[in-house]
């Protein structure tokens, strides 16, 4: 056990109005004392001196005072005129850190605490200070220590200006390059939870060398927050003294210490497992947002596809007549038509058809007048009396007639398919596709007209009951959490009404580090509420209604 020496001294300062509030000594052997200086007729502004020992004499070496925001700011208004007398809420604290020749000073009256460098070989203070200030209030730096060289712990409390308590929270921030301060954690939070029987008004802490943390209450009650070893955090929740737990998925802790396990980055997880010390990345196509457990879950997942059976209001067609309808669709071919409109015309193939009607008639003419062998003679009656049999137009007067006939007739099948793919379009349900024979593959054989009316006029007799059936139907929620580790017995769903109802939950199932869930509901306007019991991360959400439906 070590012992504790006390060592006495002589010291005059360097004004006697000094009023001495907190003081740390470092390792060898300079001194910060911090207090108050000033005249309750006036005021008292916080001060602190730079001292060294020799012997039983003290020497200060430097004088720093404490220097408002700005002029206009609500500190430059204090006076601090009862100083002169204790009072809690003029208590400060002073740290020094020994490896980075910084001390740390906390002025819970101005709410701020400042950091200042140290020169060990001329024993001043090294200007510009930094501050960090909480707001208008009162509380911040009512004790502060080093976790390690670059991590500060603040005791930060609220209260009132008149000093009135609303909250006691524990900062650790990391001092950056310039001596800029970024916040690491904040205790309590959600995996460091205070023990129910200490706190919650917390009046000190000391860290010592090992970063152990000591606190202490307005009860004179102690807790003490036990560093945790990489992979896990240390669990606040215990009485007295801080247990460990493994970091939750989607988390990770990689050092000695009391903070909480800091989330996965993006694009990164721990592929499901617990206590991790680092993340892993993630598959190129997963969807790994902050925090994620998994990362394997595809982002095309059907989990993570948005299903909107919503449609826009449809036009009616230009024309109404099915005559002008089939004369569109058939024989208008313009310099602004698509390649799949002119492939799909009838009338483009018709004249396909009729070009080869003229070199067909181009070669009965070869074969007449310009082969004298009787062969060709006998080709060209072949195929004369073989058009002449086919002649729809001239009734086998003239055999040009058969060609024409062709493209007479594939026009007739092209308006017969067509009518046909057009009939089938109504009613309005089956249109869901495109049309594959046509030049509008959104053509629809159907009209439109807006039902909207005002909420406030009540449906007639014949509309009545389409409202009776929207009233009666039922609805069941359902509900995917995506990339989490909670599961089915971490969930309940409860009615808010004048008091909260519990609510079966009608199916629920885990796969592929997803939860899915599915609730009746009783009524059309409800309020739920869903209670996740645990502290695991959820990548996404996906809420759906369903109905029942006959074919």
């Amino acid at each position: 056990m070590n012992n504790v020496s006390i060592q006495l001294g002589n010291l005059t300062w360097p004004d006697r109005s000094f009023l001495p509030r907190a003081v740390d000594i470092s390792q060898d052997l300079f001194v910060v004392v911090l207090g108050f200086v000033g005249d309750p007729s006036s005021n008292y502004t916080p001060c602190a001196y730079l001292l060294s020992r020799s012997g039983s004499n003290f020497t200060v070496h430097d004088t720093w005072m404490y220097m408002p925001p700005t002029a206009t700011s609500w500190q430059a208004s204090l006076t601090n005129w009862d100083a002169d007398i204790y009072l809690a809420k003029h208590d400060m604290s002073v740290s020094i850190n020994d490896a980075k020749s910084q001390v740390l000073l906390g002025i819970q009256i101005t709410n701020t605490i400042i950091l200042l460098d140290i020169s060990r070989t001329t024993l001043k203070f090294i200007l510009p200070s930094q501050s960090l200030s909480n707001g208008k209030a009162i509380g911040m730096g009512k004790a502060v220590g080093w976790l390690n060289n670059n991590v500060t712990v603040i005791l930060v409390n609220t209260y009132s200006l008149s000093y009135i308590w609303s909250a006691s929270q524990v900062f650790t921030y990391y001092v950056g390059v310039n001596n800029s301060f970024a916040t690491k954690s904040i205790i309590p939070n959600a995996q460091q939870t205070l023990a129910p029987e200490f706190g919650p008004i917390l009046i000190s802490l000391v860290v010592t060398k090992s970063g152990i943390v000591i606190m202490l209450d307005s009860k004179g009650d102690i807790y003490i927050l036990l560093p945790s070893p990489p992979g896990t955090f240390a669990d606040s929740s215990t009485k007295l003294v801080s247990s460990f737990l493994p970091c939750i998925g989607g988390s990770y802790n990689s050092q000695y210490d009391i903070q909480p396990c800091s989330l996965c980055p993006q694009g990164s997880s721990t592929n499901g497992s617990t206590g991790q010390t680092s993340c892993v990345s993630c598959e190129s196509d997963a969807f790994c947002p902050l925090g994620s457990a998994f990362g394997n879950i595809s982002s095309s997942s059907l989990l993570l596809t948005s299903v909107n059976q919503a449609r826009a209001y449809p036009l009616s067609p230009k024309s109404v007549r099915f005559d002008n309808i089939l004369m569109e669709n058939m024989f208008v071919i313009s310099a602004s038509s698509s390649h799949r409109c002119v492939a799909l015309s009838p009338f483009f193939w018709s004249l396909i058809i009729m070009a080869l009607g003229i070199v067909i008639v181009f070669v009965m003419i070869v074969l007449k007048y310009c082969v004298p062998h009787p062969q060709g003679k006998k080709t060209h009656q072949q195929i004369k009396r073989f058009f002449v049999h086919i002649d729809l137009v001239g009734e086998g007067e003239l055999w040009i007639g058969g060609i024409v006939s062709f493209a007479i007739l594939f026009l007739c099948i092209s308006a017969y398919v067509f009518s046909g793919a057009y009939y089938r379009r109504y009613p309005i349900e089956n249109s869901s596709g495109n049309l594959a024979f046509g030049c509008h593959p959104t053509l629809t054989n159907a009209q439109f007209s807006s039902g909207l009316m005002s909420l406030m006029i009540p449906p007639n007799d014949d509309e009545l009951p389409i409202f009776e059936l929207l009233d009666t139907q039922s609805f069941t929620l359902n509900i995917d959490f995506v990339n989490t580790l909670f599961a089915c017995t971490d969930v309940s769903v409860t009615q808010i009404k004048d008091k909260k109802l519990p609510m079966p939950i009608s199916s629920c199932t885990e796969s592929n580090g997803s939860l899915s869930l599915s609730v009746l509901l009783p009524s059309h306007g409800i309020h739920l509420q869903f209670l996740l019991v645990g502290i695991n991360t959820i990548g996404g959400i996906r809420l759906a209604l369903q109905g029942p439906g006959t074919a």
